[in-house]
């Protein structure tokens, strides 16, 4: 579940892995009325210490309450709840299973988890089909900064406009996102 969470977050919303290791379930938060979703993601110290918000598909708050659940929370953050970390690293949750204790998954517990699933699946790619060896290695030298290049060029030719990409990536000048 947690690797959903990662995995979403970078490939669709193109968070940055300091947004992932920093971010809390409070800044997980009911959207403002016509934002087009019901759930938004405050990111209150992201690069350059700019806050910003990101709009949270319902795909993505599908698999933030799936984690939650695993946690022993309930599916959707409340106010007042304690600030437990999005992204957390699990060796104190599977010593003592409370939630209000976890910390944050370290940026090299990030890293190496990352790292772990793209070689795993890239030997499972060179497995099945040994004629996609060339992808695989292309698998193994990704990263998590991969995925949010990847999600900034899947938002741009989705919606044709690198304004609203540099917007989603949070680019401070356009030239970076292009």
């Amino acid at each position: 579940a947690r690797l959903a969470v990662i995995l979403e977050l970078s490939s669709v919303l193109a968070a940055r892995s300091s947004d992932l290791l920093n971010a809390t379930m409070t800044d997980i938060r009911p959207a403002p009325a016509n934002a087009g979703v019901d759930w938004v993601w405050h990111i209150p110290h992201g690069k350059g210490n700019k806050s910003g918000v990101l709009p949270l598909p319902k795909s993505i708050m599908t698999k933030i309450s799936n984690l939650r659940i695993q946690l022993g929370l309930t599916a959707l953050p409340s106010p007042g709840e304690s600030r437990i970390p999005l992204i957390p690293g699990l060796k104190t949750f599977k010593r003592n299973g409370h939630a209000e204790q976890l910390q944050p998954l370290s940026r090299a517990g990030l890293y190496q988890h990352i790292k772990s699933v793209l070689n795993e699946f890239a030997r499972e790619l060179e497995q099945r089909e040994p004629s996609q060896s060339a992808d695989a290695t292309i698998i193994r030298r990704a990263s998590t900064h991969w995925f949010r290049h990847s999600a900034i060029k899947a938002i741009t030719l989705k919606t044709g406009s690198l304004t609203i990409a540099q917007k989603l990536a949070r680019h401070a000048n356009v030239s970076t996102t292009a």
